[in-house]
């Protein structure tokens, strides 16, 4: 007889974790162990967000979806869409759904949580995978809660196990740490590599807008004038950085703003510096960024440097050893592009979805 698992992912963005789980749904539909029936539980938003959910289901691997689909309207009411997404995914679980009983229930996000008591399973899962500030979660009641009554912990990395242990609740036995995080890797390539530093990630103080700031002039006048410096994004610091660019006069060879196809640009450019001020590990725009190809610059925080080894990249320290750095990989582009080699290789070996349903599937869901 088949195992059951739900799998319930309550989001109508796209963040790391999101792209992961959709990842995740297209591979099973590859590898069909036949020994599970996995239902993805999903809003119409994320469906109407990632193509991979597109694909029709399988003997082994359904998709099953609640709310109402992305509107395309930038101004949409997100708090009202929401609420009526909660609202008719409880219906639907209270309806078709909490008087199954699985033999695993995964709360993929953390608002996946708030339907917990409505589900039966032998094992329950929760995937801990917060970047940045822990601490709300960690020092939340819901969290050492679920790890009292039972829960299996799907921690994003050794760091979040060991914050987990930390808490001195529950059994160790059952907190995991994933082997690795991963992309879909088909749209990634070593492209013509051009004269192109790169800087991608939302425009706050986590991502390291600071120390990029700090350093932005030293690097546009230390590197050669060929090269152009591509900042990435958009978020609160928005009109801080194009306003630094204006006042200093680098708008030449500066650009800031969003990219909606961020690929094409990595697949070109060849140094990538991920400057984040907690961690950087397992960041998806660095795996995208080492996938394409880039010299890796970033800061020694966290886990980093798991990812960046000094094969493919440099940890810094400071805005002057970033400085250092992208000075070094700009003036040997030789020296860049053969990091970029080698970090597209780490990634496509160590960083795979398969490696992680491994462990999912034999550690966290079925495991003893």
């Amino acid at each position: 007889m088949k195992r059951k698992v739900l799998i319930l992912i309550v989001s109508r963005g796209v963040g790391g974790l999101e792209k992961r789980f959709a990842h995740l749904y297209k591979y099973l539909h590859s590898d069909d162990d036949g020994n599970s029936q996995l239902t993805f539980l999903v809003s119409k938003a994320q469906v109407d967000l990632m193509p991979a959910y597109k694909l029709p289901p399988t003997k082994s691997v359904h998709l099953k979806t609640f709310g109402v689909s992305k509107s395309g309207n930038k101004t949409e009411n997100k708090a009202l869409l929401r609420f009526i997404d909660y609202t008719l995914l409880m219906f639907q679980i209270l309806t078709k759904y909490a008087w199954k009983r699985y033999d695993v229930v995964h709360f993929v996000t953390q608002s996946s949580l708030n339907f917990r008591r409505f589900l039966k399973a032998d094992r329950k899962v929760f995937s801990f995978v917060q970047a940045g500030d822990v601490d709300p979660i960690l020092k939340s009641g819901t969290y050492s809660g679920i790890i009292k009554a039972g829960y299996h912990i799907d921690c994003l990395s050794d760091d979040l196990k060991r914050l987990t242990l930390d808490l001195k609740v529950g059994n160790p036995a059952q907190i995991h740490a994933s082997p690795c995080s991963f992309i879909d890797y088909s749209g990634t390539s070593i492209g013509d590599k051009k004269n192109i530093i790169v800087f991608l990630g939302r425009f706050d103080k986590n991502k390291g807008v600071e120390i990029l700031l700090e350093s932005l002039i030293e690097i546009y006048y230390a590197t050669p004038p060929g090269f152009q410096i591509k900042i990435l994004g958009h978020g609160p610091k928005d009109k801080e950085i194009l306003g630094f660019i204006e006042q200093h006069k680098l708008k030449d060879r500066v650009f800031a703003g969003f990219e909606p196809n961020p690929l094409s640009i990595l697949k070109e450019s060849l140094i990538y510096m991920s400057l984040q001020s907690v961690e950087n590990y397992p960041s998806q725009a660095l795996i995208e960024a080492m996938a394409c190809g880039n010299a890796i610059v970033a800061t020694n925080v966290g886990l980093t440097h798991r990812m960046v080894t000094p094969d493919v990249g440099i940890l810094i320290n400071s805005k002057e050893e970033l400085v250092k750095a992208v000075v070094k990989f700009s003036t040997d582009k030789e020296l860049a592009k053969n990091a970029g080699r080698k970090g597209r290789d780490k990634m496509m070996k160590e960083f795979t979805v398969q490696r992680f349903t491994q462990y999912l599937l034999n550690e966290v869901y079925f495991g003893n």
